[in-house]
């Protein structure tokens, strides 16, 4: 617990005052991912609080969320780092099999955190918050849009990436919820994932599925213009093969 708020203390320092001592200490994760597993963790868990719809319309905040959606990214590519380094090796100890938890924590939680912010109304209704407005979300997708693409990139390295069947689902989740706003990007990066969690049978899942089989209907009922040639025809033809295989 003291460590958490020590770190936590550090983030902010280093985010909204840019004090250079923390900023140097925080960095320091980035650099040693594997080693300072638990430390990055909680410095991107920390560091997200600030990237926040609310803040980032918040002309006072905007510089802090973009120093925050910074680090966040560089801790989603030092996470990749470390995993990978870890992926590579024969054996893994307790030890290392803890970082590991760890650093993919960084991915997991970046991907859980936008789905609240993004992917689905009633959880926003719940917090206490007015639902954003269009311009909100949509300002807020452009922003956050690289990070899910790094993400998404780190995955689909057959040899040191991964997306775990649970990320997976939330990430098809935030698609949905995302989807009007964007309906190329999201059929993109829907097929994206699909394919890359594809290995760890992300596809096979009933509410894989059923979320899978929303995203399609509505694209076919609502953007069929937008999707109907080039690319776009091949991302849906790629998503619809996939979840095929499992019978939907």
């Amino acid at each position: 617990d003291l460590l958490d708020s020590f770190v936590t203390l550090l983030v902010g320092l280093a985010l909204v005052r840019q004090n250079e001592w923390a900023i140097g200490v925080i960095g320091s994760f980035l650099k040693h991912p594997v080693k300072n597993a638990p430390l990055l963790r909680r410095a991107s868990f920390t560091a997200l609080s600030y990237v926040t719809p609310d803040k980032f319309s918040d002309a006072e905040n905007a510089v802090t969320v973009e120093r925050g959606l910074a680090w966040v990214r560089a801790s989603i590519e030092a996470a990749a780092q470390g995993i990978g380094e870890l992926r590579v090796r024969d054996q893994l100890s307790t030890e290392d099999q803890a970082h590991f938890r760890d650093m993919y924590g960084v991915i997991d939680e970046v991907v859980t955190r936008f789905y609240f912010k993004l992917g689905d109304r009633e959880v926003k209704s719940a917090e206490g918050k007015p639902p954003l407005t269009e311009a909100q979300r949509r300002a807020f997708y452009e922003k956050v849009k690289p990070l899910l693409d790094d993400i998404i990139r780190f995955s689909l390295d057959e040899k040191t990436g991964l997306l775990l069947a649970p990320t997976a689902h939330r990430f098809m989740e935030l698609l949905n919820g995302v989807l009007r706003t964007d309906p190329r990007g999201v059929l993109r990066m829907a097929a994206l994932v699909a394919t890359t969690s594809e290995r760890t049978s992300y596809n096979l899942d009933g509410l894989a599925i059923r979320e899978v089989v929303s995203l399609v209907e509505t694209i076919l009922a609502d953007y069929r213009t937008e999707v109907r040639q080039g690319d776009s025809l091949q991302d849906l033809l790629t998503l619809l093969d996939v979840f095929a295989k499992a019978g939907a």
